[in-house]
């Protein structure tokens, strides 16, 4: 069973928005529908902070540093000034982004679906997606309707999000309401198909988040922080980045 609760989940009503943060691409003339598919207990959308510092170590290698989570009160006189450490170290100090998990589903350019089936994508939010995310979840949740990403400027890389609802009040979210057959059997017949059940999504979400947090930015322990800080790391080591990890997208 993945941990992903230890992570310190939020969600859109306790996030305030201070840094930007990079923008994946959108495209003009095309609409996706999507679903959040990692839910707090109280049917909340999930998202993760992702804390990191951006540095140069002893090397002049450009590292990417995720901390392990954790609360003020709880950090060691040592993990303290491992933290000033790195605020001194970053040139731009600790930067958030948010970590989640969405179905996208497959839609025509209208953002319509054409088959009832998705993909589960990891994705890390920017400041602005966190602020439109903010007020389209004021008019209906999130956390049980689909949503539509679109743009008006695909030069500016400016989103547009709307909220899908039903005028039953039914929930919208097609994952979460049984109605997607596994992306394995799209070619079988409809009778043969196996459903895609909300339980096996929301299971196979938790399961991804800690692998997404960890493409966004990698987490070190705190004794390997003291000893990139210290004494720098060995050439062979690999740190990735956003950038180098494709699967991991933007909205």
């Amino acid at each position: 069973m993945s941990n992903w609760k230890n992570l310190g989940a939020t969600d859109l009503d306790n996030i305030k928005v201070s840094n930007g943060v990079a923008m994946f691409k959108v495209t003009a003339n095309k609409k996706n529908r999507v679903g959040f598919c990692l839910l707090k207990e109280d049917g909340k959308v999930a998202l993760i902070p992702v804390n990191y510092y951006t540095f140069q170590d002893l090397k002049g290698s450009f590292r990417i540093i995720r901390t392990p989570h954790y609360t003020k009160g709880d950090l060691t006189t040592e993990q303290k000034n491992l933290i000033k450490k790195l605020e001194a170290e970053s040139d731009k100090g600790i930067q958030t982004r948010y970590a989640s998990v969405i179905i996208e589903y497959e839609t025509n350019s209208e953002g319509k679906m054409i088959a009832k089936t998705g993909t589960l994508k990891g994705v890390k939010l920017t400041s602005k997606d966190i602020v439109n995310l903010q007020a389209v979840n004021t008019t209906a949740s999130i956390g049980k309707n689909d949503i539509i990403i679109s743009t008006d400027n695909e030069k500016m890389q400016s989103k547009i999000f709307s909220v899908l609802t039903n005028k039953d009040g039914s929930p919208s979210s097609k994952w979460l309401t049984n109605s997607l057959f596994k992306e394995d059997d799209i070619d079988l017949e409809e009778s043969e198909k196996e459903i895609w059940t909300a339980d096996d999504i929301k299971t196979e979400a938790q399961n991804m988040i800690v692998e997404v947090c960890n493409n966004i930015a990698k987490e070190y322990s705190w004794k390997e922080i003291a000893e990139l800080l210290e004494e720098g790391e060995d050439d062979e080591t690999e740190y990735k980045s956003i950038k180098e990890n494709p699967e991991i997208e933007e909205i």
